[in-house]
């Protein structure tokens, strides 16, 4: 499997430009290919942050480390993050809502639910203390979450927390980089690649919905019981 990697903020914002401007970049890579690739990023200029600060909030995902990196002059840093899969969308899968999962790869942009993300929507995956602020960030920039997919017959659509998501799948949304570039080609270094996004993780027993009505001053208010 060839090396790929991701920048995944940044995809939202290609999707949706005028929503927010991302402050930071975050790279997937594989343990094979981490040495190879920390030190492109050294050799154009960046430096680990020697006060590293705590990892954020990757939930059960397979990563082995991550590292912050930043260069004297850009506001923005690097998050460069570790996976022991050589596949990162094994990471990416058991993000916390279907709004961020995606990626930006070598050949192109890959959308796996893009009929609700293009519509800046997002079902949530994992309903947790450490995934809260997460939401509330989306939701301040204008999107939605919920709890649930839209109304369906279970195992007969890709939109189901039971179905057996396929890489492959006509549903994933893929655009290449260049005209020459074909939809297998794009998804050659990911393919074949199966997830599921299961029930819902909760750490709680109050069940809570968001959405954009919810935003308000408050954080603390915009997670209201349903």
């Amino acid at each position: 499997m060839a090396q790929i990697w991701n920048l995944l903020t940044s995809v939202l914002h290609i999707l949706h430009p005028e929503a927010f401007v991302p402050q930071d970049l975050d790279f997937y890579v594989p343990q094979s290919g981490a040495h190879e690739f920390k030190e492109a990023l050294h050799q154009r200029g960046y430096k680990e942050k020697e006060d590293q600060p705590k990892c954020r909030f990757y939930g059960d995902t397979p990563v082995a480390k991550v590292g912050h990196l930043y260069k004297v002059g850009i506001s923005g840093s690097i998050n460069l993050i570790i996976t022991c899969s050589p596949n990162p969308l094994s990471v990416i899968v058991k993000f916390h809502s279907t709004l961020v999962m995606n990626v930006i790869t070598s050949d192109g942009v890959l959308c796996l639910y893009p009929l609700l993300t293009l519509a800046g929507q997002g079902v949530m995956t994992r309903n947790t203390r450490g995934t809260r602020s997460c939401f509330l960030k989306y939701i301040f920039h204008g999107f939605t979450l919920k709890l649930q997919f839209t109304q369906h017959q279970c195992m007969s659509t890709a939109y189901c927390h039971s179905t057996m998501g396929s890489i492959d799948n006509p549903d994933v949304l893929v655009v290449p980089f260049t005209r020459r570039g074909s939809r297998e080609s794009t998804l050659d270094s990911f393919s074949p690649f199966h997830w599921q996004v299961g029930k819902v993780a909760e750490d709680e027993k109050a069940i809570i919905s968001l959405s954009i009505a919810d935003r308000c001053t408050s954080a603390e208010a915009a997670l209201v019981p349903r």
